[in-house]
């Protein structure tokens, strides 16, 4: 696990998602798995997942305000 695995997977968890890595046919990849409703999501790519996740926050920030 690389610095930034680390750093995606702290912040899956405080966006209440569990990463998985090297989900995909080739062992590569991510999937993001919502606690609450289970529901997994593939990315190929780290920044595929830091993407997703910069939008839930962007959302998160436009609820509270």
């Amino acid at each position: 696990m690389t610095n930034l695995d680390f750093l995606a997977s702290a912040t899956a968890v405080r966006f209440g998602y569990r990463l998985v890595i090297g989900v995909l046919e080739d062992g590569t990849g991510y999937s993001l798995i919502d606690l609450e409703t289970k529901n997994r999501t593939d990315y190929r790519t780290l920044n595929s997942v830091f993407g997703y996740l910069q939008t839930r926050y962007e959302q998160g920030i436009l609820l509270t305000h």
